[in-house]
């Protein structure tokens, strides 16, 4: 055994001690004592055998000795500060017990009250500042009686107590700055200690010769052997060959080139194998520190996202869903990937795409949605199920749902779109959307032909049954008053045929012309023709015009046409002593007319159809009237980019009808140009 060992058997401290602070203290005074029991062997035989005339020379060495070995068996304890007592306590003992028994005199006796500046050093050393000032105070204690003992010289006894004076002085003061050291020292060790034990590696201090001089670990299941196994053996004793060599090596590079070494490798765990990765750097002259981490988990987590990205790669490339990879860039998204369905469905080949723009190509038809759905997938991550029109090749529109993921690739975002190809669909959903309505015209046609043949075939019965009368009458007055009855419903069949012209002129959605006009004015006027007939129904008519109302643009005819529709309804179903109000008033976009009645209202049944075409209040038909004013006053309104609605609130409780007009006339849809300019998605 190595002479360093053999002393760091004799002075390593107790394993239980768990302060390096205590650690070290317990080392040092181990140290000191082996020290001087060794030295003891050769020093106290020789002054027992120089001091024949001094019988109690023996005794004292023998105390010594085993005082020392005493506090050298405490050193190696829990205890070790009771060893550093004893250790002062004997010393100081010993001095006194010279200074009363030595048989030389006193002057000679009292040189050995030397030794006491060796208590307080070792006070100093092992013990608190407390402890080294009682010490030192004991010792001036002791020499103090000298100054009054006969015979002992002043400069003897000053000599002594101004070196025991010097010597405490000296010693606590560096006992101090040493104190305060050794606290920034414990917690600057407390701070490495609380960055040491979070972090999850091992960690080993090898030697050049890759020795395992310590290690660390926050739980011994981390390591993979037991400390007895590898602490103070080299890598070579421990490793296998194969993997031994390139550790070793590692460590060599370190400390050739200074610099780190990153080194993998795994070792068989429990039955299976763990993966470790090893960060070496140079921590000392001949020392390379190692911080070893299990990357297991990650090594399997790498697998894992391997496998994944294969398994994604081959239902890409395979699925029959048109799917395309692109970048992120909202004007110029250049292709990434794109699957075998989607080159179908555009009709490209991938060399014609990659790398290309979807701008450049042209591929997709901006809409007024793109905006949107940009912002979704920013600020969402992903959107699904929008419905947006691609070119293929041939400048064919597709109709496409698309559904995009953001999703990151090798560190790049990028928009994965699946499109779902429903042009057909869309077309049969067209088709079928035609014949319904198809379907629902000549529901509407037939209905119609059966409600006008009913209005065409009554006056045509009367006109018949007139002209019959009128052949077979000889009365002048008679024949005169069939045919007054004959031309009354020749008149009806005429206003009807003009009615139903008008609905067929507004039907076919015909432009007209419209023009700037003051709507009071145009009111006060269309008003004064109903004042004879309001008079003969006893009803009174109340205007209440806005002031400074806009101009609004209107085809006059025809809106004359839809408000006469709406008088006459409340002329014709109002009762004896009501009233009808006409009131203006303005919006910041319209203009509204509102004609409020006090007649028979309408129930909330029939509510929903008074704007069907050849309904009336009356299913027997008993009041005059095709059943077409309203709804000729709502296509004349919505022609004109307005509304109109009537409400109710029950029978006999009156009705009001709304109309509403913009203050701009809105211009007529576009049909899109083929030729749009074509966008990225």
């Amino acid at each position: 055994m190595s002479l360093r060992r053999f002393w760091h058997r004799i002075s390593q401290p107790n394993p239980a001690l768990q302060s390096l602070y205590e650690q070290q203290q317990a080392h040092l005074l181990s140290s000191i004592l082996a020290a001087l029991l060794l030295a003891g062997l050769v020093i106290i035989p020789i002054w027992i055998l120089s001091n024949p005339q001094y019988p109690t020379a023996a005794p004292l060495g023998a105390g010594l000795y085993i005082g020392l070995c005493v506090a050298y068996r405490l050193s190696r304890s829990i205890y070790y500060t009771i060893g550093a007592w004893l250790l002062i306590v004997t010393i100081f003992l010993l001095v006194i017990s010279i200074l009363l028994t030595a048989p030389s005199v006193l002057p000679e006796r009292m040189l050995v009250i030397n030794f006491f500046a060796i208590c307080i050093l070792l006070a100093s050393l092992l013990l608190s500042v407390r402890a080294t000032i009682l010490i030192a105070l004991l010792s001036l204690l002791v020499i103090v009686p000298y100054f009054f003992v006969p015979g002992i010289r002043f400069p003897i006894t000053y000599s002594f107590f101004v070196f025991t004076v010097i010597t405490s002085a000296l010693v606590l003061t560096s006992t101090v700055i040493r104190r305060n050291q050794v606290r920034r020292l414990q917690a600057s060790e407390e701070r490495y200690r609380v960055l040491l034990e979070a972090i999850p590696d091992l960690m080993f201090r090898f030697d050049r010769a890759g020795t395992h001089l310590d290690y660390y670990a926050g739980s011994q299941e981390m390591l993979a052997y037991e400390p007895n196994t590898f602490m103070g053996k080299t890598i070579r004793e421990v490793l296998p060959h194969d993997m031994a060599e390139p550790y070793t090596q590692a460590i060599e590079k370190v400390l050739a080139t200074g610099q780190m070494v990153v080194y993998e490798y795994s070792l068989m765990l429990g039955g299976s194998e763990a993966f470790f990765e090893a960060r070496m750097v140079q921590c000392a002259p001949d020392e390379v520190l190692t911080i070893v981490r299990n990357v297991t988990e990650r090594h399997r987590n790498e697998i894992a996202l391997k496998q994944s990205e294969e398994r994604f790669s081959t239902a890409f490339r395979n699925s029959p869903v048109p799917m395309v990879i692109s970048t992120t860039d909202p004007t110029n998204s250049i292709y990434i990937e794109a699957n075998d369905a989607y080159l179908k469905l555009v009709g490209y080949t991938w060399d014609e795409l990659k790398g290309h723009s979807l701008t450049q190509l042209g591929i997709t038809i901006q809409d007024e949605r793109r905006e949107t759905r940009l912002a979704t997938l920013d600020s969402h991550g992903y959107y699904a199920l929008r419905e947006i029109q691609l070119y293929n090749r041939h400048d064919e529109i597709r109709d496409v749902l698309i559904s995009a993921q953001r999703i990151v690739i090798d560190g790049i975002e990028c928009d994965l779109e699946l499109l779902l190809d429903v042009t057909e669909q869309r077309r049969l959903e067209k088709k079928a959307v035609e014949l319904e309505m198809e379907a629902k015209n000549v529901q509407i046609l037939s209905k119609f032909i059966q409600d006008a043949s009913h209005e065409f075939r009554t006056p045509l019965a009367d006109i018949s049954n007139r002209v019959y009368l009128l052949t077979s009458a000889t009365d002048p007055a008679k024949r005169q008053r069939h045919a007054d009855q004959a031309q009354k419903q020749i008149q009806a069949l005429t206003n009807l045929l003009d009615i139903l012209f008008t609905m067929a002129r507004l039907d076919s959605g015909l432009p007209f012309e419209t023009a700037l006009t003051d709507l009071n004015s145009f009111l006060r006027t269309l008003l004064s023709v109903y004042e004879l007939q309001l008079h003969a129904n006893k009803l009174t008519l109340k205007v209440e015009l806005a002031p400074d109302l806009p101009s609004v643009p209107i085809h006059e005819e025809l809106l004359q046409q839809a408000i006469r529709q709406v008088m006459d309804n409340a002329i014709r179903y109002n009762t004896p002593g009501g009233a009808i109000t006409v009131k203006t008033e303005t919006t910041p976009q319209a203009v509204v007319m509102t004609f409020t009645d006090t007649g028979i209202g309408i129930s909330s049944d029939d509510l929903p159809r008074v704007f069907e075409r050849f309904w009336r209040h009356d299913a027997a038909h008993t009041t005059p009237g095709f059943g077409l004013g309203l709804s000729i006053a709502r296509r004349i309104l919505q022609q004109h980019g307005g509304d109109i609605t009537l409400t109710s609130p029950g029978s006999d409780q009156g009705t009001t009808v709304t109309l509403t007009l913009p203050l701009r006339r809105a211009s007529t849809p576009k049909t899109p140009n083929a030729a749009v300019a074509r966008q990225p998605t």
